[in-house]
């Protein structure tokens, strides 16, 4: 997933890439900057959440900012835990934006 925090290129829209997973549904990478700074700024811009600051590390704030939304959505657990809980949190800040 690549936003406007990516690079210039990506300053009007944001590319999903699933590619990457092969047959499997794509899943939150805790060491990915790019995904990680795309979960926190959606956490900032989009939750709401102020008290997520975006650096591109899966940090405890962004992880209990997460397990928070997925709560308040119905989803599954924490982000990271599993595919289920990262298209649960995509898909409620899809209907939330």
């Amino acid at each position: 997933m690549l936003t406007y925090l990516f690079d210039a290129p990506h300053a009007n829209h944001i590319h999903v890439d699933v590619g990457r997973f092969g047959p499997e549904r794509p899943r939150l990478i805790r060491r990915s900057r790019a995904q990680v700074q795309a979960v926190q700024a959606m956490c900032r811009h989009v939750w709401g959440r102020t008290e997520v600051e975006t650096t591109g590390d899966f940090d405890d704030v962004t992880r209990d900012a997460t397990t928070r939304i997925l709560e308040q959505a119905g989803g599954p657990g924490e982000l990271s835990d599993s595919r289920e809980a990262w298209q649960a949190f995509l898909v409620a800040t899809m209907q939330r934006g």
